[in-house]
C-alpha cells in the first residue's frame, strides 16, 4: 500500500477509491472555517456573482436575506464541489472554469459590468487583478474566516501528499517539511502555482479538472510511472 497524507479529511467514498488504488490516505484537517457577518446594502449594484470555493457558497447562502438579491443575476462558478453546492441550493452556474484566472477570463467575455464576489477574509487577488484590469468593477464581500490549525505530522516518509487550497499550504508548511521524494497533488493550477511560490522542490502535479477522485488517480499513475523507471 503506498501512503497518501492528505491536508483535509476525505470522504468514505474518496477513501474507499483510494484503497482500490492501493492507497492508505492518512487525512489531518490543517485549516478550519468559520462564518463571518456581512451585509450586502442595497445600495451596492451588481449583475453577477462569482463563486470560488464550497464554502463561500456555504456561509453566503446560508443568510436566507441574500437569496432576495440573487433574482436575475448571472452566476459564475469554479467547476467541480463549488458549481454542484450551488445546485444542492437550487442554482446553476451560467460558466464555470478549473481556476479563478480561467474564471475571470470567462468573465470578461461575459457582458458582466460589477462581479459581487463572496471569499474568505483571505484570499489571493487573482480574480479581482484581472476584473479591475478589464474595467469591470470587482466587488468583494468576506463570508468566512480561514484559520490555520497547527499539526506536527509525523510521518517523514510517504508517497505523496494531497494540497485542496494556498491556505492549507501554508497551514502545512507552517509546523512540516514536504517529504524530499513525495508527489505533490494540488487541487488545481492555483494551489500548484502557491506552492512552487514557497520554495518547493517536489514533483508537482494537478488533475485536469478539480476533483479528488481525479488527484488520487493522478497519483497512483505517477507512482506507478516513478517506480517502473527507477
Amino acid at each position: 500500500m503506498r501512503q497518501i497524507i492528505s491536508t483535509k479529511k476525505l470522504t468514505e467514498q474518496e477513501l474507499i477509491h483510494a484503497r482500490s488504488l492501493s492507497q492508505e490516505v492518512i487525512c489531518f484537517d490543517v485549516i478550519q472555517t468559520e462564518a463571518l457577518p456581512f451585509n450586502i446594502s442595497h445600495a451596492v449594484q451588481f449583475d453577477s456573482l462569482a463563486f470560488t470555493s464550497v464554502n463561500a457558497v456555504t456561509y453566503f447562502l446560508a443568510d436566507e436575506q441574500v437569496l432576495l438579491l440573487l433574482a436575475h443575476k448571472t452566476i459564475f462558478s469554479i467547476s467541480g464541489k463549488t458549481t454542484k453546492a450551488l445546485l444542492d441550493k437550487g442554482f446553476k452556474a451560467i460558466t464555470t472554469a478549473d481556476n479563478a484566472l480561467q474564471l475571470a477570463a470567462k468573465i470578461k467575455q461575459s457582458a458582466a459590468v460589477s462581479v459581487l464576489h463572496p471569499c474568505s477574509s483571505i484570499r489571493l487577488n487573482d480574480l479581482e487583478k484581472e476584473l479591475d484590469n478589464s474595467g469591470i468593477h470587482y466587488i468583494p464581500v468576506p463570508v468566512y474566516t480561514t484559520n490555520f490549525i497547527d499539526i506536527k505530522i509525523d510521518a517523514k516518509e510517504y508517497d505523496a501528499l494531497l494540497f485542496f487550497s494556498p491556505s492549507g499550504v501554508e497551514s502545512f508548511l507552517n509546523q512540516n517539511e514536504i517529504a524530499p521524494n513525495a508527489i505533490c497533488c494540488c487541487i488545481g493550477e492555483t494551489t500548484a502555482r502557491f506552492l512552487q511560490t514557497q520554495q518547493c522542490n517536489n514533483h508537482i502535479i494537478y488533475p485536469a479538472s478539480p476533483s479528488v477522485f481525479d488527484m488520487l488517480s493522478l497519483v497512483a499513475n505517477h507512482i506507478n510511472f516513478k517506480h517502473t523507471h527507477e
